[in-house]
């Protein structure tokens, strides 16, 4: 969902020059909804991801112009609505253009390997260089940030150079590093803000120390502030970013304290313990007062002021992070921040005790020690990209049914959100999605509905036919293949269809299938799985039982998520009378034609063979 977001930035760039906040003729929704939007009939709420003169203002605009360029070169264009609703990309076609949005990110993960060497390197020396880039190529974060349509390649790569670029300020302060250094933090600002302020906070932080050091470092430090305030405060200007970012609701509010500091490196116990503990240990070597042989202090001093400047750059990161990172964002994405500066301190603090223990084999011996430490932080080489989403297949799936409806220029197209910005990256159709509709636009309109609903079903990477086939065998029941089948997608989608007819009717729940013995304990296990409120940052506070509640709280939590849940729900009166053909284990679609508000009764699901 969030590459398609990005997919479909870069081809408004090819159309317009710019990324802006409209697609096939429809507003581009991206994130929890908190703006109300007064003067439209159709849609409840505005996206803060774009200004009122319709720029992107929540996302760096270079990775987005990285993947517009790959657009350009492979002959990818945006696609126009042309008020037909059939289906304007083949299966081999959305594979291409899924590989080409991927492939700025490829390139920047591979310069990010040659950028860590580099940093090793200027930081701590050669023994420091190859463990870096050794563990960089294999490392699972890479690998899965550098295979995404998305910022966190690039955001990776220039935060590291960054990191560099003020290292060398900082060392050496020459010319040439006031223009790298400049250009780098340019071009952090256009890529990730927050990792632009992570820097800017570091470069404050050690200002004193440059202008102590170097001589004429005021000077080159003001071309330094000139150059960078030069290549960013225009867009700020033009694009009216600052006038929005009071409006984008923040974590911060919604943490708990101090608890929530410890759940993220370097914060998190199996990182902090060791840090301190390597802190303590160069703090005492570094002593002039400790007895210790010089050939063992000699690396720690080496250590010292790569240690303090890379902690300086992961503290102020994730500090930054949790004050001002948007509330949409949080989670996982607090790594990207720091992520390539951290490698680089392990790399030197490796290094370290490599040459403490044999100086003439440090380049081996450390690059076993960062092996171990890898190893030991629980990752392992053994790295399989985790399943993200529907296969190929299942999205032919909806495609297909689509084209099979022959649908008129006035019918529309819903999907639950972010699947929206998928199919419509791939159909090339006006794909919308349902969350802002107004529920006065959806009961009035005459036209037909076609709703791409989204079934997040709980235990679905467990829940296979060969289970369900065992299962029933203990239970002294022989299912063919045709039939486990069956009763997988059933016992996959139980928990859905129920909800949806509560939500629709609440008397037609009497409808859902009878199920054997060993369907009913494994139904049983599945309602007992339920989604904690720790594994939805925005939901904490919420009863979260269902996909559908995670749901609706993520999107409507700044406005009141109780006005839009269940019966309430913008869908749920032109729902009723509609059939929802179930797909499979993600996809359900409803085809609903007009009715008056009030009528129609029921809600029917049927199963596709």
């Amino acid at each position: 969902m969030d590459e398609a977001e990005s997919a479909i930035n870069a081809l408004t760039i090819l159309q317009h020059g710019y990324p802006t906040d409209t697609y096939l003729g429809l507003p581009i929704y991206e994130n929890s909804l908190a703006r109300p939007w007064p003067g439209s009939r159709e849609y409840e709420f505005r996206d803060l991801s774009y200004s009122d003169n319709h720029y992107a203002i929540y996302h760096g605009w270079l990775p987005l112009y990285s993947i517009a360029g790959a657009f350009a070169i492979f002959g990818i264009r945006p696609d126009v609505d042309d008020g037909s609703r059939t289906v304007k990309h083949d299966i081999s076609d959305r594979k291409r253009r899924t590989r080409v949005a991927r492939l700025p990110a490829v390139i920047a993960g591979t310069l990010f390997l040659l950028v860590v060497f580099i940093g090793g390197k200027v930081m701590y020396g050669p023994d420091a260089a190859w463990p870096a880039l050794l563990v960089g190529a294999v490392h699972p974060w890479h690998v899965f940030l550098s295979r995404q349509a998305r910022y966190y390649s690039l955001e990776v790569l220039l935060t590291t150079l960054s990191s560099i670029a003020l290292w060398l300020l900082v060392r050496r302060c020459r010319w040439k590093d006031v223009y790298l250094a400049a250009c780098t933090f340019v071009l952090l600002f256009h890529t990730h803000l927050l990792s632009f302020s992570t820097a800017v906070a570091v470069a404050i932080l050690f200002t004193p120390v440059i202008l102590l050091r170097h001589q004429f470092a005021f000077r080159k430090l003001s071309v330094f502030a000139l150059l960078v305030a030069g290549g960013t405060m225009p867009w700020v200007i033009v694009t009216g970013f600052y006038r929005y970012q009071g409006l984008i609701p923040g974590a911060w509010g919604l943490l708990k304290l101090p608890g929530d500091f410890l759940l993220f490196p370097p914060l998190k116990p199996i990182f902090l313990v060791p840090g301190v503990l390597v802190g303590l240990l160069t703090a005492y070597l570094v002593s002039p007062t400790t007895s210790v042989p010089e050939s063992l202090r000699k690396p720690f001093i080496r250590l010292a002021p790569v240690l303090i400047f890379l902690c300086a750059w992961m503290f102020c990161g994730y500090g930054l992070f949790l004050r001002l990172i948007p509330a949409a964002s949080f989670v996982w994405r607090i790594l990207i921040v720091y992520w390539g500066p951290m490698l680089l301190l392990a790399a030197a603090i490796c290094s370290s005790f490599a040459r403490a223990i044999t100086a003439r084999y440090s380049v081996f011996t450390a690059s076993i020690l960062m092996l171990i430490l890898f190893s030991w932080t629980g990752h392992s080489l053994n790295y399989k990209p985790p399943k993200l989403g529907p296969t190929w297949q299942e999205n032919a799936l909806i495609l297909n049914y689509i084209n099979s409806l022959h649908l008129n220029s006035d019918s529309k197209l819903y999907a639950s959100p972010n699947s929206h910005l998928i199919f419509s990256f791939y159909s090339g159709l006006p794909v919308q999605s349902i969350a802002p509709v107004r529920k006065s636009f959806l009961d009035s309109y005459r036209g037909d509905i076609v709703f791409i609903d989204e079934n997040a079903a709980l235990g679905r990477e467990t829940l296979t036919p060969e289970l369900v086939r065992h299962r029933a065998k203990e239970s002294g029941e022989m299912l063919s293949a045709e039939d486990a089948e069956h009763w997988c997608l059933r016992l996959a989608t139980r928990l859905y269809r129920e909800g949806m007819l509560q939500t629709i009717d609440a008397d037609q729940t009497s409808q859902l299938e009878t199920t054997p013995a060993f369907a009913r304990t494994m139904q049983k296990e599945q309602e007992q799985i339920s989604l904690s409120p720790s594994d939805g940052f925005l939901t904490r506070g919420f009863d979260i039982r269902t996909w559908a509640d995670w749901r609706s709280v993520y999107l409507y939590r700044f406005v009141d998520p109780h006005r839009h849940r269940g019966s309430l729900a913008n869908f749920a009166d032109r729902l009723r009378g509609a059939e929802g053909l179930v797909l499979s284990q993600w996809f359900i679609v409803y085809n609903s034609q007009w009715h008056p508000p009030g009528t129609g009764s029921g809600l029917r699901f049927r199963f596709s063979r």
